[in-house]
């Protein structure tokens, strides 16, 4: 019983975590949906072209009602150990999995699509904007002042926009690597062709690429953890949680074969889903491990 405890303490606290995740999804949804264009104006004609395909507002809503129920039913069904509710939990995971290895599927398939896609609405956002819409300005200042880049793609992108034709220059942080903006002459284009500030967008590829080794690992480590754990606790001497599973005490063997694989593969975006699709199966196997020891 001491393993059952201990998984059940688990599942309540990591669905509350879910359950909280849920709430602050549905009240932003529900404050883009109240106060769209405030909030949405930031992105300047992205919010009248992309944004009339995809209502983020609600989308946010049903993320959040998503997560509040998921960890709503895995809270309540380890409480109070009702097995109708963790099955829910079960099912309700089972279709986000589905659902996420689809998408993962055709994000991998369309990534340069979707770059180009994203490429011609931001930068003609870049030229039309940058300079007169303050809110506008002031989120791209940032971006590059802590990126240490220079527009989308680089310093061309700002070419005939707002700040350009009023200034006769480039924004100072296409001139300075610095990352704070500054720069003792005008950023010219010559100046700006010297200084080879690389753009955003590839700038901020590179920084993940450069952190996928350290937060993989701490992400392995931790669904590791996780799942010895689940798998280890019990007697000194008798089989771990897992194995009381019957059919299922290969779970811990396959997961921690899968995570290791994970880290083994090349690419961000393998490694990333990979080591995300491992946790959902470990949560998956714990929601069963509890329906399977209830009376």
């Amino acid at each position: 019983m001491q393993c059952f405890g201990f998984i059940k303490t688990m599942m309540i606290l990591f669905n509350f975590l879910i359950f909280l995740c849920g709430v602050a999804l549905l009240a932003v949804g529900i404050w883009v949906s109240v106060d769209g264009p405030s909030f949405l104006k930031i992105f300047g004609p992205l919010s009248s072209s992309a944004m009339q395909f995809v209502n983020v507002g609600y989308f946010l809503i049903a993320a959040g009602a998503i997560l509040f129920a998921l960890g709503f039913l895995g809270c309540y069904g380890a409480h109070s150990e009702n097995k109708c509710a963790l099955m829910m939990f079960f099912l309700i995971l089972l279709l986000i999995f589905i659902a996420e290895v689809a998408a993962a599927v055709v994000a991998l398939v369309y990534t340069t699509m979707a770059e180009h896609f994203l490429t011609l609405l931001v930068v003609p956002a870049i030229k039309q904007d940058y300079g007169s819409q303050k809110d506008f300005t002031q989120v791209w200042n940032s971006t590059m002042a802590g990126l240490g880049c220079c527009g989308f793609n680089n310093y061309t992108d700002f070419e005939g926009s707002p700040y350009f034709l009023k200034n006769h220059t480039f924004p100072p942080y296409c001139c300075s690597n610095s990352g704070n903006g500054t720069a003792t002459e005008a950023c010219t284009e010559e100046r700006a062709k010297d200084n080879i500030v690389q753009g955003c967008f590839s700038q901020l590829l590179y920084d993940l690429r450069a952190n996928a080794v350290t937060v993989g690992g701490v992400a392995a480590g931790i669904g590791a953890l996780e799942v010895r754990g689940w798998g280890g606790q019990g007697s000194s001497t008798g089989p771990g949680c897992l194995s009381h599973l019957g059919g299922l005490a290969e779970g811990d063997r396959l997961l921690t074969e899968l995570q290791r694989g994970c880290l083994g593969g090349r690419g961000l975006k393998v490694k990333t889903l990979c080591l995300f699709l491992s946790h959902q199966l470990a949560a998956m196997i714990v929601s069963m491990y509890l329906y399977c020891n209830l009376k």
